[in-house]
């Protein structure tokens, strides 16, 4: 069964489920999916948690280990977090062969897949999958809901808004929802006594400023390395808003990658049509970084946030990255 995850106590009635695969990379979304397994896993009692990152091809170990018991815990969940939209190898029928014969209730088999091209999406795996797993597909909001879904994570974390505060916080992050959340998270942490104005929401996503985080994923897919290093200086030395930086490069993307459908202005459509011409492996690759440098931000990962951001959108604008052809 196919979802799409709007609210998350929606998952609460197939909560029993033993499979799920886990589809697209939009960073807040995917985070919040894999939060309410393990929670889900977690109400249910202890819990061993196995976790696997194949390349291409998937180990027979994974097979074994989740076939066989453990002699820690009677629930177990296993974490499957492939870096491609696809795999290659017999481990793959496997997986099929394991959604017909689950290893027993108490053991969970989550699956992250970063995209969905249609290779896959007609694949007799996937439809396996949607007739007897739980599928929710991750991909950047509906701009027709994203006013909606502003004032939903606006009320989650208790932030209410004045005339025009609301409307511009959505204007500005443009379904950004990792910029979204960042947006709000500093909302939150003012702990403003009064409804947030229209400057206040200005002034958090430095809307006054020379340069935006928009105008550095721009620059990045007109291929103009100097205009990016520029705009990024700038940006360093005015807002630092790194969350809101990586957001925004991850946001489009997903755009060029072609997610959320084509509701973009001629101008923006004929930028992503030029970046479409250097392949979807490439834009894949970026993903890829975009997820280690949200770790370097989030400070789960040692390093500078400022400097793996920098390579990060410098590889986005064709400065070849380490192993890659300029």
């Amino acid at each position: 069964m196919k979802h799409v995850p709007r609210q998350l106590e929606e998952f609460d009635r197939f909560g029993e489920s033993p499979f799920w695969l886990i589809a697209g990379s939009d960073p807040v979304l995917v985070g919040e999916m894999w939060d309410w397994i393990r929670r889900r896993m977690g109400r249910m009692g202890s819990y061993e948690r196995r976790v696997f990152r194949p390349e291409r091809t998937l180990d027979p170990g994974f097979l074994d280990d989740y076939r066989t018991g453990s002699l820690f815990s009677e629930r177990r969940l296993f974490e499957l977090h492939l870096s491609a939209p696809t795999l290659q190898g017999a481990g793959v029928s496997a997986l099929g062969d394991l959604l017909e014969q689950p290893a027993a209730p108490s053991t969970w088999l989550a699956i992250h897949l970063p995209s969905l091209d249609r290779g896959v999406r007609q694949s007799a795996l996937y439809s396996r999958f949607v007739s007897r797993a739980q599928v929710v597909e991750c991909w950047p909001p509906d701009p027709v809901r994203w006013n909606a879904e502003v004032e939903r994570r606006a009320r989650e974390h208790k932030v209410a808004f004045g005339p025009g505060g609301g409307e511009l916080l959505a204007a500005l992050t443009e379904g950004n929802l990792l910029g979204l959340e960042a947006a709000l998270q500093v909302l939150e942490l003012d702990e403003p006594d009064h409804p947030v104005t229209e400057s206040e929401v200005a002034g958090v996503l430095g809307a006054s400023a020379q340069y935006g985080p928009f105008d550095l994923a721009e620059a990045a897919l007109s291929e103009n390395p100097g205009r990016v290093f520029e705009i990024f200086r700038t940006l360093a030395e005015t807002t630092g808003e790194w969350p809101l930086v990586l957001g925004t490069l991850v946001h489009e993307i997903h755009a060029v990658l072609g997610a959320g459908g084509s509701q973009a202005p001629p101008r923006k459509q004929s930028l992503y049509e030029k970046a479409r011409r250097r392949g979807r492996p490439f834009w894949y690759r970026r993903l890829e970084e975009a997820a280690r440098a949200d770790l370097v931000v989030k400070g789960r990962k040692p390093g500078r946030a400022g400097e793996t951001l920098l390579r990060l959108v410098l590889h986005m604008s064709g400065v070849p990255g380490i192993g890659e052809r300029a």
